[in-house]
């Protein structure tokens, strides 16, 4: 199996418009702590706990939640904060306020195929505007 790491995205905190919290630009993750958590039960929720097990700290999670649009909803309404990657943020943030962490979190987004050697038309057409598409 070849790999091509194509870009990292970073996890960002993100917080109702109004919270206390809203005004900084950049958090620490230890500012979190006590803060009830709306975890997503996705595919980022092992990444997310891994971030808050490196810095020793147990996440106040109030629920547990597969759709993104429900968590933002959540967080709109003071539910709760969250911590999505870049890409999984909404186009209209209207209600939200989103931070950088600090220490800053990654994902590693990467493209997969048996063998880079042998690609076929379409499959390196499809890994091209994948590319193009993360740099836009």
């Amino acid at each position: 199996l070849d790999t091509v790491s194509i870009a990292q995205d970073e996890f960002l905190a993100v917080v109702a418009s109004d919270h206390r919290l809203a005004g900084q630009g950049e958090i620490h993750i230890r500012k979190l702590a006590d803060e009830p958590f709306i975890m997503s039960k996705a595919g980022c929720k092992p990444l997310i706990a891994s971030m808050f097990r490196k810095a020793k700290i147990v996440p106040k999670t109030q629920f547990e939640v597969i759709d993104l649009r429900t968590i933002f909803a959540m967080v709109q309404e003071g539910m709760g904060i969250t911590i999505v990657p870049e890409m999984a943020l909404p186009e209209d943030c209207s209600g939200l306020h989103v931070m950088s962490l600090s220490p800053k979190y990654f994902r590693k987004l990467a493209f997969a195929t048996p063998s880079l050697v042998a690609l076929t038309p379409a499959v390196a057409e499809f890994r091209n505007e994948v590319k193009r598409w993360i740099q836009s």
